[in-house]
This record gives structure tokens, C-alpha cells and sequence, in this order.
């Protein structure tokens, strides 16, 4: 099989000058030649793995306490995710997160720190 005429095959060091400035000579986003984890990967699949428990907790509608954890999970997941994209240099992930972690903080704060019967709800209106 050969490459069509003037594109180089897929992979080659002339691809990756041109299209990575940085010399990047992997042109996949993503995979690595090694099975070597770097400190983003570690805070990526941490902040990942924890939002999906975050998650679970929340959905399962078991409490106000489950889903008060279920949100420090979150906002902890958050923070390290602003951390892994402002390393990678992903400001619109961390930019997300910030405001997501905004939201998990007022989650904390609905159903750990409030105090029952504080505040207005529908019902109240009458």
C-alpha cells in the first residue's frame, strides 16, 4: 500500500513538523509510544473516576447527607481538574470547571450546611 502523492504516510516525522510545531512526533492526542503515566494522566483518570462516584451518589436520591457527599466528591474533582487542564494549558476544561465547582460548593452548602426548614421553597408559596 502506498501513500497518495505529496501526503506523507501516517506518522512519519514530516507530518509532525508540520502539523505539531511543538516536534511532537505522535500525531494521536492521547497515545503514548510508552506505558508510562504522567502526573495529567494520574490527575485525569482521578478526577474522572471520582466524578463518576460523585454522580452516582447524587442520583441515587438517597439523602440529603449521600448527596451532600456526592458533592464534595464533585468539588473535589473539579479542583483537580482545574489543576490537570491548567498544567495541559486546556483553559476552556478549567474555565468549565471553575463554574462547575461554584454549583458543587452551593450543592455542599444545600444539603450539609442548611439547616432544615431555612429559606423559601414552592410549597411555602401556597
Amino acid at each position: 500500500m502506498s501513500a497518495q502523492a505529496g501526503i506523507p504516510p501516517y506518522g512519519t516525522k514530516g507530518l509532525s513538523r508540520r502539523c505539531f510545531p511543538t516536534g511532537d512526533e505522535n500525531p494521536r492526542p492521547g497515545f503514548k509510544e510508552s506505558n508510562h503515566m504522567t502526573l495529567i494522566d494520574i490527575l485525569r483518570w482521578t478526577a474522572s473516576i471520582s466524578g463518576m462516584i460523585a454522580a452516582i451518589l447524587v442520583s441515587l436520591n438517597a439523602g440529603a447527607r449521600i448527596t451532600g457527599i456526592g458533592f464534595i466528591i464533585f468539588s473535589g474533582s473539579s479542583v483537580v481538574w482545574i489543576a490537570a487542564s491548567l498544567m495541559d494549558g486546556n483553559n476552556p476544561l478549567a474555565v468549565q470547571n471553575l463554574v462547575l465547582f461554584g454549583i458543587n460548593i452551593f450543592g455542599i452548602y444545600r444539603y450539609l450546611l442548611r439547616k432544615p426548614g431555612s429559606g423559601s421553597s414552592a410549597s411555602d408559596a401556597g
